[in-house]
């Protein structure tokens, strides 16, 4: 696939690594996120950006420090650094009631 300037001028791109024979390969600046990257997150697990307004966003998995996961709210300008909303996102039954992320 060959980066698209004219939809997404600012889209990170990082061109296969040479000698690599894989279709797929990881961004080399990976993990994007490292653990404990606010005060009630362990971990943030594989998520993907959405261009949005200029600018990207995207939904992550997050576990908090009980090892419960939860979904976040992410944001980036430039598609690697990514702030995380400080709260999980809320989720409600038909019935209006609080219901769990997870």
């Amino acid at each position: 696939m060959v980066k698209n300037e004219k939809n997404i001028p600012n889209l990170p791109w990082e061109d296969r690594p040479e000698g690599s024979g894989s279709p797929i390969w990881r961004y080399s600046g990976n993990p994007i996120i490292g653990r404990n990257p606010q005060n009630n997150l362990a971990r943030v697990f594989n998520s993907a950006l959405v261009p949005y307004e200029g600018s990207f966003k995207g939904i992550f998995r997050a576990e908090d420090r009980t090892g419960i996961p939860h979904l976040y709210v992410g944001s980036s300008r430039d598609g690697i650094h990514i702030v995380l909303e400080d709260k999980a996102i809320s989720f409600v039954d038909e019935d209006g009631k609080e219901a769990s992320s997870h």
